[in-house]
């Protein structure tokens, strides 16, 4: 006997691209920072303060603070907090996170999830990584009542095709003409079809990947800033300053010294 099952199921993926057990102090300090991913805070000790658009937020022990990528963002501390943090993504078939939709933090007090994960974090058995990867898709869960499921449907082959194009040319100069002329179609069509699709325009959607090419590249390589610069088509290095400022709030410098937070 067979089942269906959702097809929906197979575009979920949670990805954790970076995991810590941290106890900061006074040094915790940063400003408006937005990123393309989400962060998690799972908060055991002390006490710490977020700041959003929508105000400030005090961190205390035994809860969970999830911000959603995208969300501008400042933190600070007094004295100590203590937490277990993740930077994670739930990447849409749009390019998107899958939290980026959500205009607010969310929090919720949950001290067995507190106490787990301060155990699990510390451990590098495969069963405990397991283990630590549900107890994230269950502070997922928590987030999901929010979120548009129209956000994890599947895109035409035609758009799936114009996607993988930008993704395999990645460049600022890129343009809508570029790929009609490959795909032998009008640069119209893609304009209209695309963003009825997506509800994206395909010049932002360009622009957003490839800037966040240049967040990736500046978390995980050791690339200056002007070799990014040049290997995604920017025409210098101060005008992709200013579009990824624009973008994550920060310089890539300052971004690079402050994203693992």
């Amino acid at each position: 006997m067979s089942f269906f099952i959702n097809s929906n199921l197979l575009n979920i993926n949670l990805h954790i691209l970076h995991a810590e057990h941290s106890c900061v102090g006074k040094e915790w300090h940063a400003k408006n920072i937005s990123s393309p991913f989400s962060r998690v805070y799972i908060v055991s000790e002390g006490s710490g303060k977020l700041t959003f658009p929508e105000g400030s937020v005090n961190m205390r022990a035994g809860y969970v603070y999830v911000i959603p990528a995208g969300l501008p963002f400042s933190c600070e501390c007094a004295h100590s907090v203590t937490f277990d943090f993740f930077h994670i993504s739930v990447p849409t078939p749009n390019g998107y996170d899958l939290l980026e939709r959500l205009s607010h933090h969310i929090e919720f007090s949950d001290e067995a999830t507190v106490s787990a994960m301060n155990s699990l974090i510390k451990q590098k058995t495969l069963d405990k990584l397991f283990e630590t990867k549900s107890y994230l898709y269950q502070i997922l869960s928590r987030c999901s009542e929010e979120i548009d499921n129209a956000d994890i449907q599947k895109h035409s082959a035609f758009v799936s095709d114009v996607m993988d194009y930008i993704d395999n040319n990645l460049s600022f100069s890129l343009t809508t003409e570029v790929i009609a002329k490959h795909l032998l179609v009008s640069a119209a069509k893609i304009r209209k079809v695309f963003r009825n699709e997506t509800g994206v325009p395909i010049g932002k959607y360009i622009r957003d990947r490839v800037l966040l090419s240049a967040e990736v590249k500046l978390r995980c390589t050791a690339l200056s800033v002007k070799e990014i610069s040049d290997s995604l088509g920017f025409v210098d290095q101060f005008y992709f300053s200013r579009c990824f400022s624009k973008k994550y709030g920060l310089s890539p410098s300052k971004y690079r010294a402050q994203c693992l937070i």
